[in-house]
């Protein structure tokens, strides 16, 4: 965000409408960070980003867990294959 924009809840409430309305719900940011993790190469760290917002999240169990797994390697498989 620009270091002369005061981040209100008015915008954050502003930039989730937009998030919403041109990329979709499923990316409706829950929460705002002030500085984005970086790589050494100075890239955006996806996992840091991954931690940030699993944290505060129920810990799942049983076939729940075994699921969310199964999701997050499709997920490294998808970004590896059509995002690289």
């Amino acid at each position: 965000m620009n270091e002369d924009v005061e981040p209100t809840p008015l915008l954050r409430e502003e930039l989730r409408n937009y998030v919403v309305d041109n990329i979709g719900s499923i990316a409706k940011p829950l929460e705002f960070i002030d500085d984005m993790p970086k790589l050494d190469t100075g890239k955006t760290d996806r996992r840091k980003l991954r931690e940030l917002a699993l944290k505060g999240t129920p810990k799942l169990k049983g076939e729940e867990a075994k699921h969310l797994k199964i999701l997050e390697e499709l997920r490294e498989e998808y970004q590896q294959i059509y995002l690289r």
